[in-house]
């Protein structure tokens, strides 16, 4: 399982080369590579296809308001987002790649429903396994971030080992003070079918 250690050494360093903007609205506004990387069922007016990738280190995925983004977890590195406080973090396999993505919810156009559209149309559809979903954001991590707002924030953290945890981060340095696993993982394990289809819908 990773470490705040290992994130540190590791990981910060490259993460925050990759960031500019350290506003809280902003943080920590990753500079992305946009990818032409289409997945069928996905209603391409909400689904985005936008992150980046360190070979060997980490993929990351931006949160944008109002749109499920999404990115190819490269190279099984490390999947981490950012600008929690109520959006969810999944983590899915079409074609035996797996994908990371940040579901905007709250403010703006809540984007749930879309999500719970895609899962229901991936149901029985052997292209798709492996639904991991989880809510980074929960009474700790606020409790940690309303203290020194605009100076920590929440990140979602899946590891290689498909472990998901909960990352309070610096916005100055994009270094982790603390990391926790997630009580909020919901899997279907497998393609989704009938019986386990309500185990990674939202709503």
């Amino acid at each position: 399982m990773l470490t705040i250690t290992d994130f540190n050494n590791r990981i910060a360093p490259q993460l925050n080369s990759l960031t500019h903007n350290r506003s809280r609205a902003g943080f920590p506004g990753l500079i992305v590579n946009l990818a032409q990387n289409p997945i069928p069922r996905m209603n391409p007016e909400v689904f985005v296809c936008r992150g980046v990738a360190v070979q060997n280190l980490f993929t990351a995925v931006q949160f944008e308001p109002n749109k499920i983004v999404f990115y190819e977890k490269m190279n099984n590195t490390i999947g981490i987002s950012f600008l929690f406080s109520g959006c969810y973090l999944a983590q899915f396999e079409y074609n035996n790649r797996k994908y990371i993505a940040h579901i905007s919810t709250g403010t703006g156009i809540d984007c749930k429903p879309q999500w719970d559209e895609f899962v229901n149309q991936c149901k029985n559809d052997n292209s798709f396994s492996n639904f991991f979903l989880y809510k980074p954001y929960d009474n700790y991590s606020e409790n940690r971030i309303l203290k020194v707002q605009k100076v920590l924030d929440t990140c979602g953290v899946i590891d290689n080992l498909n472990d998901f945890q909960t990352g309070i981060i610096k916005t100055s340095n994009c270094r982790l003070v603390d990391l926790y696993v997630s009580h909020t993982i919901k899997r279907v394990f497998g393609h989704i079918n009938d019986n386990n289809i309500h185990n990674i819908l939202i709503g």
